[in-house]
């Protein structure tokens, strides 16, 4: 089965020695353990857990993925015995170490199965959204008798934050209507702070595979758009649903619809960066350091247009240049099955 491909023993593939696997295997511990620490504090340290969580993923995928021996498992109750030796919480020490297991063995399967970029980081997203979910419901469980007791302690606790962010009092109006906002969208934030996850993932196993000389082993690069087609249709149809909904006439309808492009909007934005910098590049013949100053250009741009409206004029471009790809693409093997039926 393709679950278990990644425990085969595999001719093809390097192994990796033990000395890595001891010196990863630590790696792994140690990072686990200062996400533990801090995910036991409060919802900040949970929040700034999460890259810890990530490189932890990122080195526990790989040991899976190289070694290809069931004993690489073993990192999972030590993972475990470390965090609680470390001071973490058994609540953040369970729920660490079994994201890390579920999310890094769906990363390694989809890895050894040398699947395109969107199928790999949308495998590792749903893998972290559904650990998130677990999290958020058995955190519920824990601390809150019934869902709206639950709703009235996360809301309490966002306007807290919200509160000390704007400098006014929890109980204003204004910040109890962000947090009510924030709390409507926590489907769809789920699943962007998901994707960020997996894409920050993918960021570090290919600069780990660089370092181990082994990337086109696992990851096939190219330059072709891999966002599929109808997802760039569904996020642009959103979009525009979206812009043309009255949120006081039909709340309801609005809710949704923002829901799905904030969700959707990663992706799209990813490839409406990489194929602007591309054409930008292009166009700069005689440039030194186009990388650099691509860089830069981008960095501007999102500083004056602000994060939140670049990313989103970015993510238009970007379903547009993957549907334009498309049509494209169609228009020429209509043009040569012209010719050739000529």
């Amino acid at each position: 089965m393709r679950m278990f491909s990644v425990m085969r023993k595999r001719d093809d593939l390097p192994e990796m020695t033990i000395p890595l696997v001891v010196l990863m295997t630590a790696g792994t511990l140690v990072l686990a353990s200062a996400a533990g620490r801090l995910a036991s504090e409060d919802l900040p340290g949970a929040a700034a857990a999460l890259p810890f969580v990530a490189v932890a993923t990122c080195l526990y995928a790989l040991i899976i993925l190289l070694w290809r021996k069931a004993a690489s498992l073993c990192a999972t109750p030590l993972t475990f015995a470390a965090m609680i030796l470390s001071g973490s919480s058994l609540f953040a020490a369970v729920t660490i170490t079994l994201s890390t297991l579920l999310m890094s063995y769906v990363f390694a399967v989809s890895l050894i199965s040398r699947e395109p970029k969107f199928k790999r980081i949308g495998s590792l997203t749903a893998a972290a959204a559904v650990c998130l979910a677990l999290t958020a419901v058995a955190f519920a469980g824990f601390r809150a008798e019934s869902y709206e007791a639950f709703v009235t302690l996360c809301m309490d606790g966002l306007s807290a934050l919200l509160g000390n962010a704007y400098g006014m009092p929890a109980t204003e109006s204004y910040v109890r209507e962000a947090a009510r906002g924030i709390l409507v969208l926590t489907p769809a934030l789920t699943v962007v702070l998901a994707t960020a996850f997996a894409w920050f993932t993918e960021l570090l196993a290919k600069s780990m595979f660089r370092l181990l000389a082994c990337t086109d082993l696992f990851i096939g690069i190219t330059h072709r758009i891999t966002l599929p087609v109808p997802f760039a249709v569904i996020y642009a149809s959103a979009f525009l649903l979206t812009m043309m909904t009255a949120p006081e006439q039909a709340p309801l309808l609005y809710t949704l619809l923002n829901s799905v492009m904030i969700a959707m909007m990663l992706p799209c934005t990813a490839v409406g960066i990489s194929i602007t910098l591309r054409k930008i590049r292009a166009r700069m013949y005689y440039a030194s350091r186009k990388r650099a100053l691509t860089a830069l250009l981008m960095v501007m741009a999102f500083a004056a247009l602000g994060i939140v409206n670049a990313a989103m004029i970015l993510s238009v471009a970007g379903a547009y240049f993957v549907i334009a790809d498309f049509l494209k693409k169609r228009r020429k093997q209509r043009d040569r099955a012209n010719r050739e039926w000529q």
